[in-house]
């Protein structure tokens, strides 16, 4: 059976400013940016990073950030164009809260980002990956992004 040309599907990036200081302080991507907006809001409870700490700073203030749309790009270039938009902010000196240079998978992470992997990795040196949950992965990011991830 012959393999299916993936459906190309609009992408935004965006920036999530700060009101406090108009700063843009993370860049991502999606296909909902509207939905995504309220996902940040509610996982920075969940989460334990730079941008969740951040989120719920603002929030006891009584604040949100404000959501930019910095492009409008295709499920085929959505990595590059993030990446892009990542560098770009990061060069011009806005306090970016991102721990990886952006795209699909852990590129370039940041030292914290480092320092955890290379704990977490330690936990679980030597145990594969149950193949229903690598299978699990693999559907979701197919489903997400219309194409086998990486390959």
């Amino acid at each position: 059976m012959a393999k299916q040309p993936a459906r190309v599907v609009d992408v935004w990036v965006y920036g999530l400013v700060d009101p406090r200081t108009d700063q843009i302080r993370y860049v991502g991507q999606s296909v909902d940016p509207v939905e995504r907006l309220a996902a940040h809001l509610e996982e920075c409870y969940q989460e334990q990073s730079e941008k969740a700490e951040w989120i719920q700073e603002l929030k006891k203030l009584g604040l949100v950030p404000r959501q930019i749309i910095l492009e409008r790009t295709t499920s085929e270039l959505w990595e590059e164009r993030e990446q892009y938009w990542i560098a770009k902010c990061k060069a011009i000196g806005e306090p970016l809260v991102n721990t990886t240079a952006g795209g699909f998978g852990l590129r370039d992470p940041s030292p914290k980002v480092r320092q955890k992997c290379g704990v977490a990795g330690k936990k679980h040196a030597g145990q594969a990956t149950p193949p229903e949950v690598r299978e699990k992965i693999a559907a979701t990011m197919r489903a997400r992004y219309g194409r086998d991830s990486g390959r």
